[in-house]
């Protein structure tokens, strides 16, 4: 399920600079509430992440973050994002977990404003059981009061942590267990850092480190992170947002899955590099069937020039056994202020193959394209929506209209979502 409370008007969310960097490794550890810094004067933007798991091999992404929730820019409090997915299977058996619930949080009292993300993990079993735990929970809080800011991991716990078939207590934070034939377990790692008026806190609840061959075919180098959180609060802004996410299905009011995948535009750009999130989505409900999706986004902010653009792209679609296929749905989506003049480009966005009851389709529809399939539904394909400061390309919306054998009633499925925004 994916949630957004708004407890106050006008609440922007754009997303964190710190995003692009997935995991927080090699940081100073800082324990709960242990630190505080001297904080400027300025007024806190609240940033904040939290994602279940998140496999690495080589400096690529094998499995991306699952069920992220997100917020950066945001100067409101009383904001809450919430992100949820029911199971979770990363590919070649690394690790299988049930519900993953993923929250992030902003909050003022008393004179203080406080940033919380939180991460839940429910039934992890990795590497043929050699880590097994009915329940991780990762939090991470930043506090700022009267110009100081304090760190707290306070509630992150272990439940019924079983490593190499012994069950581990709550660990000490940065404690280290080896995995014989493998490498190694880093539990509770944690770390905060405040650098020029901007606070952060993560905390990694657990972090598996390949480092020997093995006869579970597991790359050396391969790192897996699960229950991952991170707070922050910070003064620098930016005048850039979007993200982009590979696919979402809903049967009426209930989220089935997703967004997967989502990878956020920071607001403050990337220096022009490339930032992805992919994977394979897992939980999906039969009979949708999807290949390899990746998210990207990149961007600059300049004086007289600010661009940015966020693509989506989703390989060997297959919904309804075979009733609509296609090689590839990708959505695309730039911006450009210069001058102060704004210009929007979505003609990256394409399809790749495309089928219709065994029937061809254009891979360069019109914008806003509506195909009625008998027995079936409405088919929206290039759905363009544009604002002063936004575009949004759905590339493939079904909307399930009709009692049919193959998917169920109400169902609404998006594939290849893109969001680009320059204020």
């Amino acid at each position: 399920m994916f949630v957004f409370t708004n407890r106050r008007n006008g609440v922007r969310l754009l997303v964190p600079l710190f995003l692009a960097t997935l995991m927080a490794l090699g940081l100073p550890a800082g324990g709960a509430g242990a630190a505080t810094r001297r904080a400027g004067a300025s007024e806190a933007i609240f940033r904040a992440s939290a994602w279940g798991t998140l496999a690495k091999v080589h400096g690529g992404v094998r499995s991306g973050a699952s069920a992220p929730a997100t917020f950066s820019c945001l100067t409101r409090a009383g904001t809450t994002y919430k992100n949820d997915v029911s199971q979770f299977h990363a590919p070649q058996n690394l690790f299988d977990t049930g519900a993953i619930v993923d929250t992030v949080h902003s909050s003022a009292a008393e004179g203080s404003l406080t940033s919380t993300a939180t991460s839940v993990v429910h039934q992890l079993t990795m590497l043929q059981g050699m880590v097994q735990a009915e329940t991780i929970k990762a939090v991470s809080a930043t506090t700022r009061k009267n110009g100081v800011y304090s760190f707290s991991t306070d509630g992150s716990l272990f439940g019924h942590l079983v490593i190499n078939g012994q069950e581990i207590g709550q660990p000490a934070q940065n404690q280290e267990i080896p995995l014989p034939g493998l490498g190694k377990v880093i539990l509770f790692e944690s770390g905060h850092s405040v650098h020029d008026g901007n606070a952060t806190l993560f905390v990694n609840a657990l972090e598996v480190r390949i480092l020997h061959p093995n006869d579970q075919g597991i790359p050396v180098g391969t790192r897996i992170v699960v229950g991952h959180a991170r707070s922050g609060l910070g003064r620098s802004a930016g005048p850039l947002g979007g993200r982009a996410w590979g696919s979402r299905v809903a049967v009426g009011d209930t989220l089935q899955s997703g967004p997967s995948f989502t990878q956020y535009l920071p607001c403050p750009g990337t220096n022009g590099k490339v930032i992805n999130n992919s994977g394979m989505a897992s939980d999906l409900p039969a009979p949708i069937v999807l290949g390899t999706i990746t998210n990207t986004a990149v961007g600059t902010v300049g004086q007289l020039v600010s661009s940015g653009e966020t693509s989506s792209r989703v390989t060997n679609v297959d919904l309804g056994d075979g009733q609509i296929t296609a090689d590839l749905i990708k959505a695309d989506a730039k911006v450009e202020r210069k001058n102060g003049v704004i210009t929007f480009d979505t003609s990256g966005s394409h399809l790749g193959s495309l089928m219709i009851q065994g029937q061809g389709q254009s891979g360069s529809p019109d914008p806003n394209t509506v195909i009625d399939i008998p027995g079936l539904g409405k088919l929206t394909l290039y759905e363009v929506t544009k604002a002063t400061h936004f575009v949004i390309v759905r590339m493939f919306h079904l909307q399930v209209l009709q009692d049919n054998p193959d998917i169920p009633l109400g169902t609404d499925v998006v594939l290849g979502y893109t969001k680009v925004s320059v204020h």
